[in-house]
């Protein structure tokens, strides 16, 4: 967490998918699919 927080890297440009947390199950789907997504992030505030 620290390295989101601290500003050093731009984290934003590897973020490949973004969900709320009501799409839980879309999400974790797609996150097995190492092919069709990298890095997925869920928003516990959405």
């Amino acid at each position: 967490m620290a390295i989101m927080t601290s500003g050093e890297y731009d984290i934003a440009s590897i973020i490949t998918h973004e969900f709320g947390q009501k799409k839980l199950l879309q999400t974790l789907e797609l996150a097995g699919h190492p092919y069709a997504a990298l890095n997925v992030v869920i928003r516990f505030d959405a």
